[in-house]
């Protein structure tokens, strides 16, 4: 059932992650869609820093923070509504893209995640599904900045996270204690997207011991 969320209703949900859910939304007075991102009140540290990266992104190929709203149980976080579903889906329809169109889409983000690293803003969770299609499938965003983190120039990090198949393997070292640069994580993962719009598989998929 829809339900009101400050001055937005939201309504169908269009994606589950890790941390909340998704809904598509209506703006009470323009009825401009958006996209709601409902996150627990637990998580409140998590989304204070998930926010305060996104208010500082304005770019083409970088979801837009457009509001926040809090109620009785929970943090929504009202984002630019990007209609086309995500690119991990588009592929797997597609099986696999051609060279030209991956290009395409790899130059996309490819300017989005330099526009976070000259921001010295580090993702940290690259990937198919964190990359949402226009309804025309032509154009991408990044989306989902839960795992980002802004850095200071010089530092690096040792908290592993993100998703297996694009992790980088400095996130394996010493047992997963490893110090890393999240801005060279995020170029690893880049090129996992690639070979996997390329390809329609990931290139490393074997089992290990």
């Amino acid at each position: 059932m829809p339900n009101t969320i400050g001055q937005y209703r939201a309504g169908k949900v269009l994606g589950h992650g890790a941390y909340g859910t998704v809904k598509l939304g209506h703006h009470l007075k323009s009825g401009e869609k958006v996209a709601i991102k409902m996150l627990a009140k637990t998580t409140i540290n998590q989304v204070r820093q998930e926010c305060n990266i996104q208010r500082q992104l304005d770019h083409p190929n970088i979801v837009k923070l457009l509001d926040v709203v809090q109620t009785d149980h929970n943090i929504c976080i009202i984002m630019e509504n990007v209609s086309g579903g995500d690119l991990f889906d588009y592929v797997a329809q597609k099986g696999q893209l051609s060279e030209c169109e991956a290009r395409n889409k790899f130059n996309m983000i490819m300017r989005g995640v330099e526009y976070c690293h000259k921001l010295n803003i580090a993702h940290r969770d690259l990937k198919l599904e964190n990359i949402l299609v226009d309804q025309g499938k032509e154009n991408v965003k990044i989306a989902d900045f839960g795992l980002s983190i802004e850095m200071k120039p010089g530092t690096l990090l040792s908290d592993a996270c993100g998703s297996l198949a694009y992790a980088a393997p400095e996130l394996f070292g010493n047992g997963g204690f490893c110090k890393y640069d999240g801005r060279a994580v995020d170029v690893w993962s880049s090129g996992i997207m690639l070979y996997a719009m390329l390809y329609g598989r990931f290139p490393f998929n074997a089992n290990t011991t």
